[in-house]
């Protein structure tokens, strides 16, 4: 089980992006800043083993005809390097996302992930 909680901290979020082979500027905390300009609330929810940051995401609110709900854009981010349990992780931040956005009153998550379109992908989703 993994410790997560919101980075009040943005460069150690930015820190942690940057060591990613892949990690899109939507992930950004400057990412969030420019949800906020548009009126929208934004967090930075972290993932850690002991003490390390092993995975985290960009979390913004979007109010939309269809209701207001939780947005991940290309995330969440996973040092693989660091762990081996991505579904774990995946499986931790959803039960986090549920809690938080039932105590903040939003409909439902879209989280859009930044991942390879393989077969073995998509006969997961089915």
């Amino acid at each position: 089980m993994f410790i997560i909680k919101e980075i009040q901290d943005t460069s150690e979020w930015e820190r942690f992006n940057q060591k990613q082979p892949f990690c899109l500027f939507t992930q950004s905390h400057l990412y969030g800043k420019f949800y906020e300009s548009l009126g929208e609330k934004s967090w930075i929810f972290g993932m850690y083993e002991e003490d390390s940051l092993v995975g985290g995401a960009l979390v913004v609110s979007t109010h939309a005809k269809r209701g207001k709900f939780l947005f991940i854009p290309y995330g969440p981010v996973i040092d693989h390097a660091k762990t081996s349990a991505q579904e774990q992780i995946l499986r931790d931040l959803t039960v986090h996302l549920e809690t938080f956005s039932q105590k903040n009153g939003y409909s439902f998550i879209r989280i859009s992930p930044f991942i390879e379109s393989t077969k073995d992908v998509q006969s997961s989703w089915q």
